[in-house]
């Protein structure tokens, strides 16, 4: 059995790789390209992760919260039916917003497709693994789907005019990996027992998951409407300055990110065993040691400017400076929280959750477009930073007046 220490570190290079692939097509479009194009591509990748959004609370949440053992076929094999759906309606939504972009190109259009439908099953295979603590298959399948993308790439570089479309179709290649492996995967289920889709099975998932997916809309239009906003307002090359400086903390995102896939199995254990000391102990370290490197991780960007900077030479960067503190205050912040909503999961708080979400949502509509008329574009990150504060005092005294929800865990 891996170690819990040994754990994580496989669950941070699982969830890195995919991290380092979205900075490498970052830098790589900057490089060939434009900001606009680079800008336009974070706008279809908010729009990309807004889908993944709505998939986490349906199917892969719920699988994880919900396991009460480590491998159980009949719960699986259900969610990878639910996945299925979920795949068909990825489909259709991928198909109307590649047709709303890109009316005239049936290349484009393809690509933004499978390049949707690749992150859906990656991410969907990928918390398979890690709620049965198979961590290390996790790494193989990112592994995989690392070398096939670079590889693509590549080739795309050495073959094709350099574009989006390229970045799109290495994506959708790469996708492959992890499709050939959701097929295998889902025999080997149906091997040891065959379940038909039925939605009675699914109406006892979708009363807990009904508040989690209105929670996570919400949690999206706080941390990536500014996206559509700036495009719309600002336009692609304002938003590709915005969103390059954001990119610079893609490292700190893959260590949040492993720790939400790891921690809420951990987490859902120590609730399950009544450990409050492990509870308690798990959120504090988690704490210092993601405001330590986030502090950290800022600092080292801020020295490096003057070379990141070269990688735009013809591109306005003057705000790089003040964008790359803000957004250093914007993660400290935002990690915290991180750590709270796995508590908040486990504990199936979710319609409380979204009722948050929803007043920090409208907040960000509201004041986004009046920041973007007759603010600073810097000032955006600043309202997402505040809006963050608030929202952590409102989980810090949640938790604190709940502190007895500590010691009568439900039975998860």
């Amino acid at each position: 059995m891996i170690k819990p220490n040994s754990r994580i570190i496989r669950a941070g290079l699982s969830q890195g790789l995919p991290s380092l692939l979205t900075f490498v097509s970052a830098l790589w479009l900057l490089w060939q390209t434009s900001l606009a194009e680079f800008g336009l591509y974070s706008l279809l990748f908010a729009i990309t992760r807004l889908i993944i959004a709505v998939q986490a609370p349906l199917i892969t949440m719920p699988m994880n919260v919900l396991a009460k053992q480590r491998f159980s076929i009949d719960h699986y094999a259900d969610f990878f039916n639910f996945h299925t759906v979920a795949l068909g309606a990825g489909l259709v939504s991928s198909l109307l917003i590649a047709t709303l972009f890109f009316p005239d190109d049936l290349q484009a259009r393809s690509a933004f497709m499978l390049f949707v439908l690749a992150q859906l099953t990656r991410e969907f295979i990928k918390s398979y693994f890690f709620s049965t603590h198979n961590v290390e298959s996790a790494l193989k399948l990112e592994s995989y789907t690392a070398a096939v993308f670079l590889l693509a790439l590549i080739i795309g570089h050495f073959t094709f005019p350099a574009s989006l479309k390229t970045v799109l179709f290495a994506g959708a290649i790469a996708g492959l990996v992890p499709a050939l492996y959701w097929a295998l995967s889902h025999h080997y289920l149906n091997q040891h027992r065959r379940r038909r889709f039925k939605w009675k099975r699914y109406l006892f998932v979708w009363k807990i998951s009904k508040w989690s997916l209105a929670g996570a809309i919400s949690n999206e239009i706080v941390a990536r409407s500014y996206n559509y906003l700036v495009a719309l307002f600002g336009g692609y090359e304002l938003l590709g300055i915005i969103n390059f400086s954001r990119q610079l903390f893609a490292p700190l995102q893959l260590l949040s990110n492993s720790w939400m896939q790891i921690g809420i199995p951990l987490m859902r254990e120590h609730y399950s065993n009544s450990n409050v000391s492990g509870i308690l102990g798990l959120r504090k370290s988690s704490q210092l040691v993601l405001a330590a490197c986030s502090a950290a991780w800022t600092t080292t960007i801020w020295l490096a400017l003057p070379w990141i900077s070269a990688i735009v030479p013809d591109g306005d960067l003057s705000l790089m400076g003040q964008l790359t503190i803000l957004w250093g205050f914007y993660y400290l912040v935002e990690f915290q929280l991180i750590i709270y909503r796995i508590e908040i999961q486990v504990l199936l708080w979710f319609r409380w959750l979204f009722l948050t979400e929803l007043v920090i949502a409208a907040l960000t509509i509201v004041f986004t477009p009046l920041v973007l008329k007759l603010g600073e574009p810097s000032q955006l990150i600043a309202l997402g930073f505040l809006l963050n504060l608030f929202l952590w005092t409102v989980y810090y005294r949640r938790f604190t007046k709940k502190h007895n929800a500590l010691h009568h865990a439900p039975n998860i």
